[in-house]
């Protein structure tokens, strides 16, 4: 667990407005993640609502939240590979905690608190 923390990124789920991405743009994305750090927790989809610098209308997306559990390198990586696979300009990621304790069948396993 060392110098691990729990994160959460947001990846879109469509493309434009009537457009959502395949399931296998999205399975590759999967793939890349759990190769990397082991897995991850997805959650129900967010609807997103924000005004661009260049329009005045609002403009409204869809994001899925997923948590990672890896380290700031393998988040830097991550973020990385969402902006080329899903060819976007902007991905937010934000540290959800660094004081995490992991057990496994009733053992705990490491604490760490900073």
């Amino acid at each position: 667990m060392k110098n691990k923390s729990l994160w959460e990124i947001m990846i879109p789920k469509n493309i434009d407005k009537h457009t959502i991405f395949h399931v296998s743009s999205h399975r590759q994305w999967n793939k890349y993640v759990e190769e990397l750090t082991g897995g991850m927790v997805f959650f129900s989809n967010l609807d997103r609502r924000w005004i661009s610098s260049t329009k005045t209308s609002p403009y409204f997306d869809n994001k899925i939240p997923v948590r990672i559990f890896c380290s700031k390198e393998q988040m830097d990586k991550i973020i990385d590979f969402t902006m080329q696979h899903y060819d976007q300009k902007h991905v937010i990621a934000y540290e959800l905690s660094n004081n995490i304790i992991l057990k496994h069948n009733g053992n705990e396993i490491n604490e760490k608190k900073i």
